[in-house]
């Protein structure tokens, strides 16, 4: 693997990594302020579980498929 495609790979996990803990951030703001703007806590906390997932599951199916000869 060539050193430009090592440092891009390591640039999608940091951003991967700040893109997860933002919708923690924002997810757990959610449910903190629920009775104030009305959510539902459970679908608050779905929501932001699911949106984890997705995040993860992409960069780990895109790091597979870069690494791959």
């Amino acid at each position: 693997m060539e050193n430009g495609k090592l440092v891009v790979y390591f640039m999608f996990f940091l951003r991967q990594d700040l893109a997860m803990a933002l919708l923690f951030g924002i997810g757990y703001a959610g449910i903190i302020f629920e009775e104030f703007l009305a959510f539902n806590k459970s679908g608050v906390g779905l929501l932001m579980a699911v949106s984890l997932w997705v995040v993860r599951s992409i960069g780990v199916s895109f790091i597979i498929f870069a690494c791959l000869p």
